[in-house]
C-alpha cells in the first residue's frame, strides 16, 4: 500500500526547516499537488510501471531542479439555473466545455481533465461541476535566472490563458461569459519567498 501526506513545513527566520506537520493521507496522489511534481518528473513513466509490477522500492524519482511547475485548478463557479455557489459547495453541471487547444499546445501549457466528459452524439464537452480541469505547466530556470521570476513568468503565461478563454465552461445564462474561476495567488509564493529572504533564497540556482 502507498500512502502519500499532505504537509506543512515550518521554516526559521534563515529558512531551515524547523518541523513538518501531515494534515492529511491519502491513498492516491494530492489533488492539485501531484500534477507539477509529476510535470517535473524525467521517469514518470517507469515510476509507473514499477508501481503495476510491485518493484517500485527499485527506482528512484528523477525530479528535475532546474525547472519551476505551477499548476491552477479551474473550478466550477457561482451561477446556474439554481443559484449555486460553485465550488466546493452546489455546482451547476452540464454546461458545454470551450477548448483551444492549439493554443494551449503552441504555449506549451498540459491541459488535464477532471470533472468533464465527451458527449459523441454533440461532438461537445460537458462540465460535471466541481474542478473541471487544470493547467499545468514548467519552465526551466537557466543559468543566471532567479526562480522566483521565472515562475512568475509561467503563473502569468497560464493566467493569460484563462483570462483569454482559451479554456471555458459556456454559462446558460451567458454564452460569452465563462463560468469557471480559479484562484490568482496560485504560484505566488516563488517571487514572495525570494524577496523577503533574498540573502537566503537559492535564487541563483540553476
Amino acid at each position: 500500500c502507498i500512502l502519500y501526506p499532505g504537509c506543512f513545513v515550518s521554516l526559521d527566520s534563515d529558512m531551515r526547516p524547523t518541523r513538518i506537520r501531515v494534515s492529511e493521507i491519502n491513498i492516491r496522489p494530492g489533488e492539485p499537488e501531484a500534477q507539477p511534481v509529476a510535470r517535473r518528473l524525467r521517469n514518470l513513466g517507469a515510476l509507473i510501471s514499477a508501481t503495476l509490477n510491485g518493484n517500485l522500492d527499485e527506482v528512484v524519482p528523477e525530479v528535475r531542479d532546474d525547472q519551476v511547475a505551477v499548476n491552477f485548478a479551474l473550478m466550477t463557479g457561482p451561477g446556474g439555473p439554481d443559484g449555486q455557489k460553485g465550488y466546493p459547495w452546489s455546482c451547476t453541471k452540464g454546461e458545454p466545455v470551450a477548448l483551444d487547444l492549439k493554443y494551449l499546445k503552441r504555449k506549451g501549457i498540459q491541459l488535464i481533465p477532471s470533472a468533464m466528459a465527451f458527449y459523441p452524439e454533440n461532438d461537445v464537452f460537458k462540465s460535471d461541476g466541481t474542478r473541471v480541469a487544470f493547467l499545468n505547466g514548467n519552465m526551466t530556470v537557466k543559468s543566471g535566472e532567479k526562480r522566483g521570476e521565472v515562475a512568475d513568468r509561467l503563473r502569468k503565461k497560464l493566467l493569460a490563458a484563462y483570462d483569454n478563454g482559451k479554456v471555458r465552461v459556456i454559462p446558460r445564462e451567458d454564452p460569452a461569459g465563462n463560468r469557471l474561476a480559479l484562484r490568482r495567488d496560485i504560484g505566488r509564493h516563488f517571487l514572495t519567498v525570494e524577496q523577503t529572504f533574498p540573502e537566503v533564497f537559492l535564487a541563483d540556482r540553476p
